[in-house]
């Protein structure tokens, strides 16, 4: 969120409106008012788990109409996964696209978290030179070294899980 300014929606052409609910796990309201995901938010469509006492921050999203969710964290500052899988299976959400770095890719495939899984890995940014420059030749080194990861997982029974992974 901080690194790429995701947009975290549908951009196929006449399919927008079924873009999904967006779900961030920001500890510390990092979010930038300037980011993407601030701006595009609407009421119901952007939830944040967080763990942060910053006020004026949270009266900004919240005024933005983003659904804020305080959520307890352990000792190594790092949310219960499956807390939060449950939370969102109580407002009705059954499938989730996870879009994370290692940490929380590596949370979801070792604590099987889900009931199918595909996961794909693609270079977070790409030269922004013109269409014609955008070809994975155009990709620098570092973003072949630093890949993100996108699990599409469907999770309906393993909230039923007790305990939980870390993040």
């Amino acid at each position: 969120l901080l690194k790429d300014n995701p947009k975290l929606n549908c951009r196929l052409k006449g399919y927008e409106k079924f873009s999904p609910i967006r779900i961030i796990l920001d500890r510390n309201l990092e979010i930038k008012q300037s980011s993407y995901i601030f701006k595009s938010s609407k009421k119901k469509n952007t939830f944040i788990f967080h763990n942060s006492l910053n006020f004026d921050k949270i009266r900004i999203l919240k005024k933005r109409g983003i659904t804020l969710i305080k959520s307890k964290t352990n000792q190594d500052n790092l949310f219960n996964l499956n807390k939060i899988l449950k939370i969102i299976f109580k407002y009705g959400i059954r499938n989730l696209l996870v879009e994370g770095g290692d940490k929380l890719t590596k949370a979801f495939l070792y604590n099987k978290l889900f009931e199918a899984v595909w996961v794909c890995t693609c270079a977070p940014s790409r030269e922004e030179e013109g269409p014609e420059k955008r070809g994975d030749e155009m990709i620098s080194n570092k973003f072949r070294e630093e890949k993100s990861y996108v699990i599409c997982c469907r999770f309906l029974q393993a909230v039923e899980c007790i305990g939980g992974p870390q993040l």
